[in-house]
């Protein structure tokens, strides 16, 4: 994907930076990965297998942290498992963002639009009622939604806010009957299309992050990104799923 100018340039300090120090080896991005757990068994993903005596492990805060500073590069990547299960996700991307890094959440975008409430109920005031009831007719966010959000964000916990330095990198590895037979659910793809819409609406930057397997049809892959770019997505990430 192409990066906006402000990240180019935040990358390209960071190479500057090293190589009048003549580092001989630096980090670009940093795949930080607080747990190994995820909601979705995914046909090809081999995590569970991989992590099956780690899956109930998980990072401090203050290592997540801790590991971004030591490492320093300019990009942190936050994966999994599902990042969005992580219980302290909030406060991760809040950090990550005052150590001045890119931060990438990738997820398979089940639990992005609960996020998104969240960040609806913090920022709550009555001036938010037209974009609510623009939401509602949009099919976005239902009526008990919007009665949730007008009561405003009860605790005091962080929420994820749009950030030019922030992306949500949604994982989608074909067209709907593609991508939800690959992740072994039915409703996801719908769901990643919803929470992209929606993400979009409020401000957000968004990727997309696909998994091409030696199977993959190819024009369904260049049909899925021009839907995706059709809605407004940021840019797109491919990964290879075989040797």
């Amino acid at each position: 994907m192409r990066f906006p100018l402000a990240l180019s340039l935040k990358i390209a300090r960071h190479i500057v930076k090293h190589k009048l120090r003549r580092t001989p080896r630096f980090a670009m991005v940093l795949q930080l990965e607080p747990l190994h757990t995820c909601n979705l068994t995914c046909t090809g993903c081999g995590r569970i297998r991989e992590y099956s005596t780690s899956l109930k492990d998980m990072m401090s805060l203050e290592d997540c942290l801790a590991a971004a500073t030591e490492c320093d590069a300019p990009m942190v990547s936050i994966c999994g498992g599902e990042p969005l299960i992580y219980p302290k996700i909030e406060e991760l991307v809040e950090g990550l963002l005052q150590q001045a890094r890119i931060v990438y959440i990738c997820t398979n975008g089940t639990a992005m639009r609960k996020k998104l409430r969240d960040y609806l109920a913090a920022s709550y005031s009555a001036a938010l009622e037209p974009k609510l009831e623009e939401l509602q007719a949009e099919k976005l966010i239902s009526e008990k939604d919007a009665q949730a959000i007008r009561k405003g964000k009860p605790d005091a916990k962080p929420v994820i806010r749009p950030s030019k330095w922030l992306y949500w990198n949604v994982h989608v590895d074909g067209l709907e009957y593609t991508h939800d037979l690959i992740v072994e659910r039915e409703g996801v793809f719908r769901e990643c299309v919803e929470a992209i819409k929606l993400a979009k609406r409020l401000g957000f930057q968004v990727a997309t992050n696909t998994t091409v397997y030696r199977e993959t049809d190819v024009r369904e892959i260049e049909d899925m990104f021009r839907f995706f770019s059709w809605l407004g997505v940021d840019g797109h990430t491919i990964s290879p799923g075989y040797d």
